[in-house]
């Protein structure tokens, strides 16, 4: 293990430390944010844990299940040779059939038709060039907003860091009249610090700049507005990268056809998109539920979990 990825997994590093078995709050400096160390074990926690990835004879493998047992999509390559002894190479994706439970009876499908099909849908979520200009309008005016109404959202953090300090204490006091296991009592009382250290970040964020969602808001509008032209490329990688934005792990292969439920704000993009007049642009602009300033409201990369 390297000392970074060590550093990375260590909640000594954000302020943190264990002794005797239980959680305490240090009065060293932090070398890591509480936010970083949290994204760093969730990707170690849920990421797929394959070997043969450099082994994948096609670039959309990986990124889609089986619709009818649910396991991964492979692809092989296969020959068919001519009379004339002319070899040709097709490449099929298809199910690993490595259910135990369910015998799979899903077709293969030709990569050329999958990725069709998988073009089409980046096509779906991809933002009209005329809505750029609004979009932006509209973000320029949520920024101003968000320094006038950060006080109050930090405020709101505060009270909730303040009654997690009182849980705590109150934990403690069960703890010591021996109305509580000492196991649950370590395991409640990790789970609350957690929470209060990154109350405690969100609040520091959110007073030093209130409107830092918005970078990240401007990159996802460049990003959707990428789309079409990705769509109609021969760029691989890029279209895998963007489904895997668009659809995480929604993405399945059914009767031979791609489908997936995306996440927002492309799934809010999609409707104004396909609403013929009937769903204002305003959809993708709902307010996302978080800690952040309710004028934050472009569902993208903007809360401060």
């Amino acid at each position: 293990m390297s000392p970074g990825f060590f550093i990375l997994r260590n909640s000594f590093y954000y302020g943190h430390f264990r002794y005797a078995g239980e959680v305490y709050e240090g009065t060293h400096e932090a070398i890591i944010s509480k936010e970083l160390y949290d994204k760093v074990n969730a990707i170690i926690k849920n990421r797929a844990r394959r070997t043969d990835v450099k082994n994948d004879p096609s670039p959309y493998c990986g990124l889609m299940r089986c619709g009818g047992c649910g396991m991964a999509i492979t692809a092989e390559i296969k020959e068919k040779h001519q009379i004339n002894g002319n070899i040709h190479h097709y490449t099929y994706y298809r199910c690993t059939r490595k259910s135990k439970a369910v015998k799979c009876k899903e077709a293969p499908i030709r990569s050329e038709l999958l990725d069709s099909q998988l073009s089409a849908l980046l096509g779906e979520y991809a933002m009209p060039s005329e809505w750029i200009s609004p979009l932006s309008a509209l973000l320029d005016i949520e920024a101003a907003n968000a320094s006038k109404t950060a006080a109050g959202a930090v405020h709101g953090l505060r009270d909730k860091a303040e009654d997690i300090s009182r849980t705590l204490a109150r934990l403690t006091d069960l703890y010591v009249a021996e109305d509580l296991e000492r196991e649950e009592y370590l395991s409640r009382r990790r789970a609350l610090m957690s929470e209060r250290r990154t109350l405690e970040e969100q609040i520091v964020r959110l007073e030093r700049a209130p409107a830092a969602w918005v970078e990240p808001v401007r990159e996802w509008i460049s990003d959707a507005s990428r789309l079409d032209e990705i769509a109609h490329s021969e760029n691989y990688p890029s279209k895998k990268s963007s489904l895997q934005k668009i659809f995480g792990l929604n993405l399945s292969l059914h009767a031979r056809e791609a489908r997936g439920n995306a996440h927002s704000p492309y799934a809010a993009l999609r409707a104004a998109k396909f609403s013929d007049g009937g769903i204002p642009l305003s959809l993708i602009l709902e307010p996302e539920i978080g800690f952040e300033p309710m004028t934050c409201s472009l569902q993208v990369s903007c809360s401060t979990n």
